[in-house]
Order: structure tokens, then sequence, then C-alpha cells
């Protein structure tokens, strides 16, 4: 049976460390690294790369020959998954919303963009809580 190569990407943080490298530790990537380990251990292909903005997803989705893509957060505009579409239209993306409801009420965009990217039959919402996918 062939599985899915399944790839995670995260926004780099914009935040620098004394050697001057980006630092890529955070919650976000924590648990995308356990869910990948995870995977790794059924015999999933996957991978995880952060990217300076929504402009890298194409090149590192065909650099992995991804069938999934998950997106870590909110950061990806809706609109850039029309394009992605049409360049990668067998490539099912999902993106991982990682707050509870009280939480996310705090970004302006979210309900916004869940709702455009809840439209796309490219594009698929996954929450980390329960509480939350009954509230979605």
């Amino acid at each position: 049976m062939k599985y899915p190569r399944i790839l995670f990407i995260l926004k780099k943080l914009g935040i620098y460390g004394n050697n001057g490298q980006p630092v890529t530790s955070s919650g976000l990537g924590n648990s995308a690294r356990f869910v990948m380990e995870m995977l790794k251990s059924k015999d999933f292909e996957t991978d995880l790369v952060y990217v300076n903005d929504n402009n890298d997803i194409h090149r590192e989705t065909v650099k992995f020959n991804a069938d999934i893509v998950i997106i870590e957060a909110f950061w990806v505009v809706p609109g850039k998954f029309d394009e992605l579409k049409k360049v990668l239209p067998k490539v099912k993306f999902v993106v991982r919303n990682h707050s509870e409801t009280p939480f996310l009420s705090n970004e302006g965009m979210a309900f916004g963009w869940i709702a455009e990217y809840l439209k796309k039959d490219n594009v698929w919402l996954s929450t980390n809580s329960t509480r939350m996918f009954s509230d979605a």
C-alpha cells in the first residue's frame, strides 16, 4: 500500500538567535514534529519545513512531491490556495488550527479566513481539540 507523502509547513518566526540563525523552536513546531514522528512510525513519508511566507509553499510542495500539505496555523491568505490549485491540482491542503475559540476570537482575520478556506475543495480545516471541532 502506498501512503500519501505528507509535508508540514510552518512560517518562520522572524526571530533570530545569538548565532544569527532563525529560531525554529515553537509550540507549533513541536506539535507538528510529534505528529510527523507518529506518521513516520506508521511508514508514512513526511517532512517539515519552515518558509518565509506563502509564496514558498509551491516550491516546497514540489520539492518534496507532497500529496498532502499541512499548514500549521492561520498565516496563508485564502486566495493563495486558488493559485496553488491551478499548479498543484492533486494536492490536498490542511490548515491546522491550534487555538480554542475564545483565543481565536482575538485574531481579527481568523473567522473570515476559516469561512473562505471551507469554500475551497482543495482545503480542509483541522482542529487540535474536540471543543474547537464542535464549535466549528
